[in-house]
């Protein structure tokens, strides 16, 4: 018991941090791992295993090791087996002042290292907006807005968002505090996967919109060459086919050059990025 007891208190100062967190603020190995699990749709982020879980399992180890010793036959069971000796070792018990003494030692040095993860996730709160999804509802309204944005506006957003990715990306996965070594690889993993399909939507997009707007095009060629390939038979066939080459001439021909134009905008943009 005094030997766990001395592993707990190893850790007894805790992990408090007072200002930043900096690197070698903690150099005792960690004796447990607690991993950060964020839940998409909110802003909350849970400890797993939770701190009560941690807690009770402390206090579990004393219970054990008080166990183990418990029915544990004395030395002349052995050496003299034909004294028939029956008696057992005296073991420890558990509402014993001196055991209830230790383990209370030992969950309040565990304690001191409770408040260090909780501080450092303070870091996160600026991050917690794509979390919860506002920063996807945000681009939302970025793609309703009346007049629709330029192709810079949208530019500006995706080096905005590969900006935030590799912020988020260079952030400690691995932060050893005392006691504790938290994981924050999920929880960054989420927030870049997060931030990676905003700037995704905004490609897509104008892919989809430059589909549309190919298949337009060819669609209207295809219906210019179609109709000037037709030889007309009558005087209303020859002065209809002559409106539409006027047409086509004066109308059609300008927007398809509007249209090629938009299309060549649309592809030098989805290169770029």
């Amino acid at each position: 018991l005094k030997h766990a007891l001395q592993q707990m208190t190893n850790y007894k100062n805790g992990n408090m941090i007072e200002e930043e967190y900096e690197d070698l603020m903690f150099v005792k190995q960690p004796m447990v791992t607690v991993k950060v699990i964020p839940k998409e749709g909110s802003t909350s982020l849970q400890f797993q295993p939770s701190f009560t879980s941690l807690y009770m399992q402390v206090e579990d180890m004393f219970q054990r090791i008080i166990a183990v010793n418990r029915n544990i036959p004395r030395l002349e069971r052995y050496l003299f087996p034909e004294m028939n000796v029956t008696e057992e070792l005296l073991s420890v018990k558990s509402d014993e002042e001196e055991v209830q003494l230790i383990i209370a030692e030992a969950l309040e040095a565990f304690e001191t290292n409770i408040p260090g993860p909780q501080k450092f996730l303070d870091i996160y709160q600026k991050y917690l907006y794509i979390l919860s999804g506002d920063a996807g509802r945000a681009l939302d309204k970025f793609f309703n807005m009346d007049p629709f944005p330029y192709l810079k506006d949208f530019a500006k957003r995706i080096q905005m968002y590969e900006d935030l990715r590799d912020e988020i990306d260079l952030m400690r996965r691995d932060i050893p505090l005392n006691f504790i070594n938290l994981d924050c690889s999920l929880l960054n993993d989420t927030l870049s996967s997060l931030v990676t399909a905003l700037r995704k939507q905004i490609v897509d997009y104008f892919i989809g919109v430059n589909r549309v707007h190919n298949r337009s095009i060819a669609s209207t060629f295809e219906e210019m060459a179609t109709r000037v390939s037709q030889v007309p038979e009558t005087t209303a066939e020859l002065v209809a086919l002559t409106n539409y080459i006027n047409e086509s001439r004066d109308s059609t021909m300008f927007n398809l050059k509007t249209k090629l134009i938009t299309t060549a905008e649309y592809v030098m943009f989805n290169l770029k990025t």
